[in-house]
């Protein structure tokens, strides 16, 4: 728990010094939809049932003019899910896995023209995040295996995202991620419900990762063509 803090605790100490370095400081809460490659056992595909918070703090510097890094600390609710229904014969489970991640990622501010006018309001992201296990569950009808469950406590993932700036300092963002590393040991010797992977991306965890965020201040260009809310 110490180390799931300890991210927090710089971000915090960070953030008083922002507004007189050339950063930016903001944080952005929403909805993640996840799953779990391959922990559906009945027709072995990703639904994308489990939802969960996504949220978390960030400070963010130009590097271009259009180009922006931005640094990250957030609480995602990950896992995957599938509700009883007659359908599955009732055959449902669900896996809670809750991280505290770091990441680090470009922000890219892209031109479009709409009705023959430059519009800046569209952003892509490309990152990387570390994530730390902090709690977890995992259920089959019910019945609590959490003490069973092979798992590992930290999280790798890629992600791609794209950003859309709604004022100076709000913006919705569009996120999917998919870890590099297995939520669920591959060849683990328990083979608990199954979970006993071998292949590529198996055991990985999977997500869509819908937001709104809030950047604080006015930026020292705000008269420039990039919007603010990107991070830029």
């Amino acid at each position: 728990m110490k180390r799931a803090i300890l991210p927090f605790l710089l971000l915090a100490l960070f953030i008083p010094n922002a507004y007189a370095q050339r950063f930016r400081v903001g944080i952005r809460a929403g909805a993640a939809i996840t799953d779990v490659d391959g922990a559906d056992q009945i027709d072995n595909d990703n639904d994308f049932k489990k939802f969960g918070l996504a949220a978390g703090g960030f400070v963010s510097t130009k590097i271009a003019p259009r180009c922006a890094i931005q640094m990250e600390i957030g609480y995602t609710q990950k896992g995957s899910q599938i509700p009883p229904d007659s359908t599955n014969n009732n055959n449902y489970y669900r896996l809670v896995l809750n991280y505290i991640d770091a990441s680090v990622y470009f922000k890219q501010q892209i031109r479009i023209n709409v009705n023959k006018k430059p519009n800046d309001n569209i952003g892509l992201e490309f990152g990387a995040s570390y994530g730390t296990l902090v709690a977890y569950s995992f259920t089959i009808k019910s019945i609590d295996y959490s003490t069973q469950f092979p798992h590992n406590n930290y999280d790798v993932s890629l992600f791609v995202g794209i950003d859309y700036n709604i004022t100076q300092n709000f913006y919705l963002c569009l996120r999917y991620a998919n870890s590099v590393t297995p939520a669920i040991p591959r060849d683990n010797s328990a083979g608990l419900y199954g979970l006993n992977y071998g292949t590529y991306n198996r055991g990985n965890n999977l997500m869509f990762q819908f937001t709104l965020g809030y950047i604080f201040g006015t930026p020292k260009d705000a008269g420039a063509s990039a919007p603010a809310a990107s991070g830029n």
